[in-house]
């Protein structure tokens, strides 16, 4: 597999951390500045690398081993990163997952949620959504699941569906990520299949 010239980076990087956090799958991953954290919930970090552009989008390579919510925490978006996805104010990327079901249940569906703060769904008002004032069809799609649904409001999320991943497979899905008033923290919550309207307090 051919990856970009950030690899080297992210190599470099990954040497000087713990050998426990590296072991324990938590991250940080840093993609051009940006950094990936598994800090909550039951997903390992396993490998990444890209630009977060249109023809170069981030790729995170990902195990979710456990029920329960998929938490990462993504730092350095305002104060280390531009808009990689369409010109104009704000900040935005292109993310790939490559993620394996090391659970013991398949998956029907693969949810994902952007949230500001932890406890509270995403506002209208923040800027933070999934392309929202962007044309993103183009840049939102999946391997496996043949369908998409995005929602924006009352909360920021996009679900894939149409096929089984059984445990022990993997599925790479695609998503368009763009902040226009930038904080320099926010997290991306991934459930299968119970609805993310349902998830109040990780």
């Amino acid at each position: 597999m051919v990856r970009s010239a950030l690899a080297g980076v992210f190599a470099a990087s990954v040497a000087l951390l713990p050998a426990s956090a590296l072991a324990a799958g938590k991250g940080p991953i840093l993609l051009d500045g940006v950094a990936f954290e598994a800090e909550h919930g039951v997903v390992r970090l396993v490998d990444g690398w890209g630009s977060g552009s249109r023809s170069d989008p981030f790729v995170l390579v990902e195990e979710i081993v456990g029920e329960g919510p998929a938490i990462l925490t993504v730092r350095n978006l305002a104060t280390r990163f531009g808009d990689q996805v369409f010109l104009g104010s704000g900040a935005g990327f292109v993310l790939k997952k490559v993620v394996t079901n090391g659970t013991r249940r398949p998956w029907f569906v693969f949810e994902m949620e952007l949230r500001e703060y932890l406890e509270l769904p995403s506002g209208y008002f923040d800027g933070l959504s999934f392309g929202q004032a962007n044309d993103r069809r183009y840049y939102v799609g999946s391997n496996r699941y043949g369908q998409v649904d995005l929602h924006d409001e009352p909360a920021d999320r996009v679900a894939f569906s149409g096929t089984i991943v059984e445990p022990g497979q993997t599925v790479t899905v695609q998503v368009t990520i763009t902040d226009h008033s930038p904080q320099s923290t926010f997290y991306l919550i991934q459930r299968r299949d119970a609805p993310l309207a349902e998830f109040d307090n990780p």
